[in-house]
């Protein structure tokens, strides 16, 4: 990468609903077994797979996207479809290794290369959680970069 700021590409590998541990439910600020919708895509610059994300959404705030045809950018799908408008998110970030096969097979890489975790939790205008999503990154093809203020 140049350094300039680039938008990936996303293909989508799995659009779901399923029951959420406690865990998923606990970012989302729903009650454990809670019906979510899954969605799990890999995002790509320049035809090089560089992010895994699992994105997950309480079902009752999004009913029927699971159906859907599901773009690049969600955060405008939720305020054109769902009414809901993404005002802040909170992230954190971890280094770790490239432990699963899953990953070793959507980013190409290999057995424990580091890897950069960002878990976000994305909040609407009402500072309610909609968002839980955990991407997985390649170090070696991206740079993350925060800007605040």
């Amino acid at each position: 990468m140049s350094g300039q700021r680039a938008t990936p590409q996303s293909t989508l590998l799995d659009q779901r609903t399923r029951r959420g541990n406690k865990d998923e439910c606990a970012r989302l600020n729903i009650a454990t077994g809670s019906r979510l919708i899954e969605l799990r895509r890999v995002r790509s610059l320049d035809g090089t797979a560089c992010i895994f994300e699992t994105i997950q959404l309480d079902h009752k705030s999004f009913a029927g996207l699971e159906k859907e045809p599901i773009p690049n950018t969600l955060y405008k799908l939720y305020s054109d479809r769902f009414d809901t408008h993404i005002t802040r998110a909170e992230e954190r970030l971890s280094a770790i290794t490239s432990d699963d096969t899953v990953l070793h097979q959507q980013l190409g890489c290999d057995q424990h290369t580091p890897l950069l975790q960002i878990e976000r939790v994305a909040f609407d205008l009402n500072n309610e959680p909609k968002e839980f999503r955990i991407s997985i990154c390649q170090c070696d093809v991206i740079r993350y970069k925060t800007v605040l203020g």
